[in-house]
């Protein structure tokens, strides 16, 4: 039986994504291009994937981009300690705890499910941005 693999793109973050296309650029270009007739296409993905990653790094080159990229691994870090917490006091707390913390857990994942995932825009409050 034959795997097919596939990527969903708009599951990537700005660096996998832009990564995913230079990958496929340099696989690209392994090919002939004009037997493909893909000889004006791929440079074209070439410029535009190397256009995204100047921008890219462009956001990055910022004095402050290491201090937050920092304290967002560190706040990421105490989300995933809350959680298993919560997790952890549900499965061997005392029964009006294990209630307290199921609660708490539901709102956590209402509100706090996978922010680690999300782009910065989105991990903040509206009235933050």
């Amino acid at each position: 039986m034959k795997n097919t693999n596939f990527s969903v793109l708009n599951k990537y973050r700005d660096g996998e994504f832009i990564q995913y296309m230079k990958n496929s650029v340099t696989i690209c270009e392994g090919y002939d291009l004009k037997t493909l007739q893909l000889e004006k296409r791929v440079p074209a993905l070439h410029d535009a994937t190397m256009h995204m990653d100047e921008m890219f790094l462009t956001t990055r080159s910022h004095k402050l981009t290491p201090e937050l990229q920092s304290l967002e691994k560190e706040r990421n870090t105490v989300l995933k300690a809350i959680r298993s917490t919560l997790e952890n006091t549900i499965d061997i707390g005392a029964a009006e705890t294990a209630e307290a913390a199921q609660l708490l857990l539901n709102n956590y994942i209402v509100h706090g499910r996978r922010i680690e995932k999300l782009q910065s825009q989105q991990k903040q409050p509206p009235s933050m941005l």
